[in-house]
């Protein structure tokens, strides 16, 4: 039994901004070192100073990414630049994209997720973690005592029970790079009944997100062994949760997008030469750059491949 719970968000203030979409990132681990610099100069209050902070020569224990985090968020809470819902909510999020011409929309809700060991089979897992990108998120966690980055996790529901249409109190804005976003509380006790009841009878699929769903259950072992709560029943405390985007398998905005990988020589001697030869012993590799767009627009099963470019 996968358990969701409604929760009360701690959201930014529009009265306080020139802008929603001045204040928006994309996750922390696709943030490369001129787009963090871009955010920072967006304004002062966008999230990425608290999810991907700046490093400096001077950072020590006492002064890091991980304090100054908390400091933005302690200080942002303050002046009202961040506010805390008064009711618990799910939240709907809807998010709508070109492609190919047309417009696609994934549809989900943000809700708060139990952190159960994988043993367990509720929530389940598809890659190998590291212990690095573990690590730091850990001390973000423990530092700011907030979880700040959602999880994206899949559900199995072909009814499609529940509605996603954007309620009253929707909040749009558009992003950097043209994708829409549409997020609202919803309250409604029917909305939030049903919510808990489609995802209570089955198990979910961590799309994305692995680090940070270890992460929140390394955190929620070490609470309970600070607080001496070890013996309490699961989910018994705030910490027993994580933060989790969620949505439908059957949503047809769901999208796998192909992954660019760049490969640079090895000491060991490989290059790219030597890695398309091997290639061979597993593929039927072509070499016409002029047919490659061609043969990924035509219909085939199954349609896979992988495309090489050698700069």
């Amino acid at each position: 039994m996968v358990h969701v719970q409604p929760f009360q968000g701690l959201r930014y203030n529009p009265a306080q901004l020139s802008s929603l979409a001045d204040v928006v990132a994309p996750p922390y681990d696709v943030i490369s070192p001129e787009q963090q610099q871009a955010l920072y100069d967006k304004s002062p209050y966008n999230v990425v100073r608290l999810i991907l902070g700046q490093t400096t020569d001077k950072d020590s224990d006492t002064n890091s990414v991980y304090t100054r985090a908390r400091d933005f968020l302690e200080a942002w809470r303050s002046s009202g630049v961040l506010a805390q819902d008064e009711t618990p909510a799910f939240y709907g999020y809807n998010q709508s994209w070109p492609d190919g011409g047309k417009t696609v929309t994934r549809t989900g809700f943000i809700g708060r997720l139990q952190v159960e060991p994988f043993e367990t089979g509720q929530v389940l897992p598809h890659e190998w973690t590291l212990g690095g990108p573990k690590a730091d998120r850990l001390a973000l966690m423990k530092t700011t005592g907030a979880i700040l980055s959602p999880i994206f996790c899949l559900y199995d529901d072909p009814a499609k029970q529940i509605d996603y249409t954007p309620g009253p109190n929707a909040v749009n804005l558009t992003d950097a790079e043209g994708t829409k976003h549409t997020f609202w509380p919803i309250t409604d006790p029917g909305q939030v009944a049903l919510i808990q009841q489609v995802l209570e009878s089955q198990s979910v699929l961590i799309a994305d997100g692995h680090h940070r769903y270890e992460t929140a259950l390394a955190h929620s072992q070490w609470r309970r062994e600070q607080d001496g709560t070890t013996e309490t029943a699961a989910g018994s405390n705030p910490y027993d949760y994580t933060l989790s985007f969620f949505t439908n398998m059957a949503d047809e905005g769901l999208r796998v997008y192909p992954t660019h990988r760049v490969f640079k020589s090895h000491p060991d001697g490989w290059h790219a030469g030597k890695l398309v030869n091997a290639f061979h012993k597993h593929f039927e590799p072509e070499d016409d750059p002029d047919q490659i767009l061609l043969w990924l627009q035509t219909p085939r099963q199954p349609k896979q491949g992988f495309r090489l470019k050698d700069h």
